[in-house]
């Protein structure tokens, strides 16, 4: 196929975003011909995403891809066709985990709240993946806009595609607002990104013999460098860690971004399951009814799980660890007795707090359960009775 010159970018588009994407058309000969790049639209460590227009998706023989698409615009009522997203995984990425996140985008499509995979494209070492471009708000104007009805909305949107998510047996493990695309107006999202997603995989016998004694050899407690802040935070406390800590660390899947990580990620809980990715949907919630964002933004995982103790509680942490077969020790004063969720919302969003109903911090409670065999999966979350209502 013949290569055309790259088309003229938008008049507005920056001159270092002009380079970029003509380095993009340089790259992938023929390129230019299929897509017209109108802007960036992402960019994460592994990948940068793009808008385009597809010059030949009238044309292309790409018919499975187009039936999930057009499935996907007639649930969503977004014009979905023309316009694509296109997907620049990184050459630093592993072959393995660049499989990964193309197989999985291929087995979960069609659901309405889980974009397809139109088709991928690759030159060299290079690999461009080709999604359907979906509009969306920015979420901190969602914040700050959306009603409880939206909410509830927004929740049942983001909650259906995890439940076909976990129903395909994977977990997304990164579930964060920007990984949810959700389109106000028409009251419906997708999840996207499946870079970090894995598949569940549940451990024979002698791995969970393994693990049970490995983790009741080596409890997880907090860092020297967190430590030191505690000490100049709180010059009376005393120690509570290794000061060079000798004993082999435990090998456990910690993927995800800070602040929206389960503590069982955290406390490195080696086999892990879906509702990881439920806590995450409660910390958006908690976020939603308290107005901070980020609501949690430690930077190790440390001082995350300190984090998580301020709001539940020393007990309730150590009941926790316990079954993670963990321990968790910590001397810093200030954490003790729990902070109900109602009263903190309460105390940072007064307006916001007078609408929340008894059922939302019910089921916020329910969505934030330190111990994950208590938490709700996707489908009871969908059940509850703060979702349960008609649709507006």
């Amino acid at each position: 196929m013949a290569s055309t010159a790259p088309p003229e970018h938008e008049p507005d588009v920056e001159d270092h975003l002009a380079e970029e994407i003509l380095d993009l058309y340089n790259d992938f000969p023929g390129l230019a011909h299929r897509f017209r790049i109108v802007t960036k639209i992402g960019e994460g460590t592994f990948s940068s995403v793009y808008k385009a227009e597809d010059r030949l998706w009238a044309s292309h023989h790409v018919a499975q891809a187009q039936a999930q698409v057009a499935a996907l615009e007639a649930n969503s009522g977004v014009c979905l066709c023309r316009m694509v997203a296109l997907k620049r995984i990184y050459v630093t990425s592993s072959p393995q985990r660049i499989y990964n996140e193309l197989k999985i985008l291929d087995e979960l499509g069609g659901h309405p709240n889980v974009g397809p995979l139109i088709t991928i494209l690759r030159h060299e070492d290079q690999v461009l993946a080709v999604l359907p471009y979906f509009q969306f708000d920015d979420w901190r104007q969602l914040q700050i806009r959306m009603d409880m009805d939206q909410i509830r909305s927004y929740l049942r949107a983001l909650l259906r595609g995890l439940a076909h998510v976990h129903a395909k047996n994977y977990i997304h493990r990164d579930i964060k607002p920007s990984n949810f695309l959700y389109n106000m107006a028409r009251r419906t999202g997708i999840i996207v990104d499946f870079g970090l997603a894995q598949e569940v995989r549940s451990p024979t016998a002698k791995e969970r013999a393994q693990i049970d004694a490995q983790a009741a050899k080596y409890p997880v407690r907090a860092t020297t460098n967190l430590q030191t802040r505690i000490r100049r935070m709180f010059p009376g406390a005393g120690g509570g860690c290794f000061a060079k800590d000798t004993r082999p660390s435990i090998r456990a899947n910690r993927a995800g971004t800070r602040g929206f990580r389960a503590p069982e990620v955290l406390f490195k809980v080696v086999h892990q399951t879906p509702v990881v990715d439920i806590w995450s949907v409660g910390v958006i919630l908690l976020s939603l009814f308290s107005g901070r964002f980020p609501f949690f933004n430690a930077t190790d995982d440390q001082e995350a799980l300190l984090e998580i103790a301020h709001l539940f509680g020393r007990e309730a942490m150590q009941a926790a660890a316990r079954t993670f077969r963990r321990t968790f020790n910590t001397n810093v004063p200030s954490v003790s007795d729990p902070v109900p969720l109602r009263t903190l919302c309460q105390r940072l969003w007064s307006e916001r707090y007078r609408d929340i109903p008894d059922e939302g911090f019910d089921f916020l409670e329910r969505l934030l359960t330190l111990n994950p065999a208590e938490r709700l999966t996707a489908e009871a979350a969908l059940r509850h009775p703060f979702l349960a209502e008609p649709e507006p």
